[in-house]
């Protein structure tokens, strides 16, 4: 079993961003709805910075999860910013 899902965004902008958001949405293969949605915030990015951005989301454990089986090929990570 995988408890948690990380990742790290390196980042640059030449001009500020007031609020950076990112959102994950997971769709399986055939379902126009996701069937689930990270959202994260990020917050001020300052005009000329370098940024890293880490997430990190942890399993919901138990009867919560899907099986690898039922997923494993079939599940697209769409992320808008």
């Amino acid at each position: 079993a995988c408890p948690a899902v990380s990742r790290e965004l390196t980042f640059s902008s030449k001009e500020k961003v007031a609020n950076l958001r990112c959102e994950h949405g997971m769709y399986l293969d055939g379902v126009d709805t996701p069937i689930e949605v990270w959202d994260f915030s990020f917050g001020f990015v300052m005009p000329g910075s370098r940024n890293t951005w880490q997430t990190t989301v942890e399993a919901a454990g138990g009867e919560r999860m899907l099986k690898p089986s039922e997923v494993s090929g079939k599940l697209t990570v769409r992320t808008k910013f």
